[in-house]
């Protein structure tokens, strides 16, 4: 250990000055990797020169170099610490300044996969964090981009907290609720505790009632759905009481999506039969507030109710317009996965495999590989079950990165619609779209 840690002090010595200061600076940046702008950030230099100083230190083998990012070994991180004293500035001011480009980029991707998300406004201290320009420019590549940085949000929040920056710490937070799928549920939950206690702090309503709904998602998908029905029902008390009608829309199908997951495990708890018409509620109010992603979300919850009730027909509908009213990739893909699993019920096997291979390959995109898997299965039941289908002489690969249900689609004489049955239109990219009937077979 003791030769390590000479050798170690022997390439910090041997270093330029600017070297010495990126080394310096890894050691205070949160997560295991990070991102040539992310250091020019921190450094207030052009993200070519972070490259550089970045390449250097590889040669000298006190970074490695995975992908497109670097990481600090957890020796060196140590070492770097203890040369923190030499910074060219206070080890906060850079954090803060960090921290808030990230804010910046989560805000911008968030936008992105929902353009209606409240994000709590933080006053920003360093233009340099502004200037870099956010690597997002539409869903896709705001999926893209949290998939791959979500391990380094995880630790973007317990930094901000620790570091006293809690209307940053909310604000990140918040920025991450459209792509809460992409967490660990584990993670997503201590994350969004963090949050909610900073928001609490800066006494900010309207991101303390946010993050209680996302915290109520979070807890969801871990499987806690008593504390889940507390978060988002404390989430709808607040939002009635201060007359927030969107955060009170949220709220309401926050809850009712929770008490349906309760109902699933216990049909005769209380409320059992309340989450239909908390999402009925919400959906009218998102409705006439064009906010298509909780239309979408509210939709393909009551599908899921139906569905489950044997209204085979009913549901579908309902899919169909959770389908037609987002552009959330991961939305899309939920969506596609029960439009599927309706298909197969009704025999339609070809329509299932299109679906389900659309939501699988959007699965990939996010790297939900689990999810990814699960959903493959259905496409090879779909598959099987099909022995006309024209699918069945292509073998079962992993299908492509497909991005056509992101498109906007593309105009057709009406004898289109006589060839594929009518849940088919949707998903081919060369349809008209058109919103069904939540009746509609």
């Amino acid at each position: 250990m003791i030769s390590v840690a000479k050798t170690i002090e022997r390439r910090y010595r041997q270093l330029a000055p600017g070297q010495a200061e990126a080394y310096r600076v890894l050691a205070l940046l949160p997560g295991a990797y990070i991102s040539p702008v992310g250091l020019a950030v921190a450094l207030r230099v052009s993200p070519d020169t972070a490259v550089d100083r970045l390449a250097s230190l590889e040669a000298v083998e006190l970074v490695q170099r995975v992908g497109d990012r670097w990481r600090l070994p957890d020796p060196y991180r140590a070492h770097a610490l203890t040369r923190s004293h030499e910074l060219a500035h206070d080890p906060i001011t850079v954090l803060t300044r960090y921290l808030e480009h990230r804010f910046i980029v989560s805000c911008s991707a968030a936008t992105q996969l929902s353009p209606q998300h409240r994000t709590l406004p933080v006053t920003l201290t360093d233009p340099h964090a502004i200037s870099l320009p956010a690597p997002v420019t539409g869903p896709t590549s705001a999926l893209v981009w949290l998939a791959r940085e979500q391990d380094t949000l995880i630790h973007d929040i317990p930094a901000a907290a620790e570091a006293g920056l809690h209307a940053l710490t909310a604000g990140l937070t918040q920025a991450i609720y459209p792509a809460i799928e992409l967490l660990p549920p584990k993670a997503a939950v201590a994350i969004h505790r963090t949050g909610l206690a900073s928001a609490q702090l800066c006494g900010e309503a309207i991101a303390e009632r946010e993050i209680h709904i996302s915290l109520a998602a979070a807890l969801r998908r871990h499987g806690n759905l008593d504390e889940a029905i507390a978060h988002a029902d404390r989430a709808l008390h607040n939002a009635k009481r201060a007359g927030d009608l969107a955060g009170r829309a949220r709220a309401a199908q926050e809850l009712g999506a929770s008490q349906l997951e309760l109902r699933a495990i216990r049909p005769t708890g209380p409320d059992s039969d309340s989450a239909e018409t908390l999402l009925s509620s919400a959906l009218a109010w998102h409705k006439q507030n064009d906010d298509s992603n909780g239309t979408s979300a509210c939709h393909l919850w009551l599908g899921i109710a139906a569905f489950r009730d044997g209204l085979l027909h009913r549901a579908l509908g309902h899919f169909e317009l959770a389908l037609w009213h987002t552009r959330h990739p991961l939305a899309v893909a939920r969506a596609q996965v029960w439009l599927g699993r309706g298909r197969l019920k009704l025999g339609e096997h070809t329509v299932a495999y299109r679906h389900l291979q659309q939501a699988a390959s959007t699965y990939e995109i996010a790297g939900l590989h689990d999810t990814q898997a699960s959903i493959l299965k259905l496409r090879e039941t779909a598959l099987g079950a099909c022995p006309k289908c024209p699918e069945r002489s292509a073998p079962l690969a992993r299908p492509p990165l497909k991005r056509t249900s992101l498109a906007p689609p593309h105009r057709r004489p009406p004898d289109a619609y006589t060839s594929l049955p009518a849940s088919y239109h949707r998903i081919s990219p060369h349809a008209p779209r058109r919103p069904p009937s939540p009746e509609e077979p």
